[in-house]
């Protein structure tokens, strides 16, 4: 897995959501049509390099959201295991690229194909301090995905990995 912390770390630092050049970089991939309109951030060139250069099978986009539940966006061949991990949360499941702004990261990737694409939306009313707690096995389940090998093998360690704890948390509720 490659992390990027934050793909705005201007905008972080000035505490904004524009980098230092006053551009929104959220909306700055490519349009519809594929093609960059020449003011592309900066960032946005800097990841898709990184996309090209690394083939990542999957890219899973963290971030917050102004709501009071979450939503995880993906593209149609992650659909499933973003929809069990919806569930288990009480998340909103969105399907890519149809409902993605044009010029967002989902909408490119998943309109062009370049690899699978899942928007993990936590909500912004969350505890800093809670969040690993509550996300950090989805998330880790959208990390691994169809892994079944992977999941079964974090069973078997003792104590569990986290990695399975979806698994303990459906068996202790009656769900499978």
């Amino acid at each position: 897995a490659t992390l990027v912390r934050t793909l705005n770390p201007d905008g972080e630092a000035l505490d904004g959501i524009l980098n230092e050049n006053g551009q929104y970089i959220n909306h700055g991939f490519p349009k519809d049509n594929g093609m960059a309109d020449g003011h592309q951030p900066v960032e946005v060139s800097f990841l898709l390099e990184r996309i090209d250069a690394l083939k990542p099978r999957r890219l899973i986009h963290v971030r917050t959201i102004d709501s009071e539940s979450g939503v995880i966006a993906a593209s149609s061949a992650c659909m499933s295991t973003a929809q069990v991990v919806a569930e288990w949360l009480g998340f909103r499941v969105i399907n890519l690229p149809e409902r993605a702004v044009s010029g967002s990261l989902e909408r490119y990737l998943a309109s062009t194909g370049r690899c699978e694409v899942i928007t993990f939306a936590i909500p912004s009313t969350s505890k800093k301090n809670e969040i690993w707690d509550r996300y950090g096995d989805a998330l880790q389940n959208l990390l691994m995905g169809e892994d079944l090998l992977s999941r079964e093998l974090a069973g078997q360690k003792s104590p569990p990995s986290a990695a399975n704890n979806q698994d303990s948390h459906n068996d202790r509720n009656g769900r499978h």
